[in-house]
């Protein structure tokens, strides 16, 4: 768990520049509604994990971070493009999950060692104590060399929503009359975005 996510495997420096507020541009699309089966709906896909990691991962090159941690189940989505994410930024990542060796069959989990991700399983903790042990792992890092940025579980935190406060101006932009947007809940970052732009 080292500190060199300043160049990648030949020794070259990564560009690591960053959107205004320390936003990392360009990692997904704006969001696009369709026009749903019933008259006056709308779908879409907000790619959901990849918006809070603009501005996480935006903010932690702000902060010059040569490594990301973040926590979350074996399974979790928003882990796997974490370590996709550090590995197109050039950063180390190391990821958290709950759970011991061997737990889970993840596919997620098959793709996180390929992305160049060290993971640190927690053991059987709850979501405090999971919690407490990415901050460990983060300090570790810090004695280390490094400069870890600790992304909280699921990418949610007032950096995290800023994306779908984003996502929901986009939302507004297209369908003016919106008056309802229906989102699947886990950690809240989603939800807490949207009802900043939506209310």
């Amino acid at each position: 768990m080292g500190g060199g996510g300043n160049s990648d495997r030949n020794g070259h420096a990564r560009e690591r520049q960053s959107g205004p507020s320390g936003r990392r541009e360009h990692l997904r699309q704006p969001a696009a509604l369709r026009p749903g089966q019933r008259p006056g709906r709308w779908t879409g896909h907000p790619q959901r994990k990849v918006r809070k990691l603009e501005w996480t991962c935006g903010a932690a090159l702000a902060a010059a971070a040569t490594a990301l941690v973040t926590s979350g189940a074996p399974q979790s989505n928003h882990a796997r493009l974490t370590a996709a994410a550090g590995a197109r930024l050039g950063l180390d990542v190391v990821l958290v999950p709950a759970g011991a060796p061997g737990s889970s069959a993840s596919g997620n989990l098959a793709l996180d060692g390929p992305f160049g991700a060290t993971v640190v399983w927690a053991g059987d903790v709850d979501g405090k104590a999971l919690g407490s042990t990415a901050e460990h792992v983060a300090e570790q890092l810090r004695r280390h060399g490094a400069v870890p940025a600790l992304i909280p579980f699921g990418g949610s935190s007032v950096v995290g929503a800023c994306d779908y406060a984003e996502c929901g101006r986009e939302l507004l932009v297209q369908a003016p009359d919106l008056a309802t947007v229906v989102v699947a809940v886990g950690s809240g970052g989603t939800m807490a975005g949207l009802l900043c732009s939506t209310g």
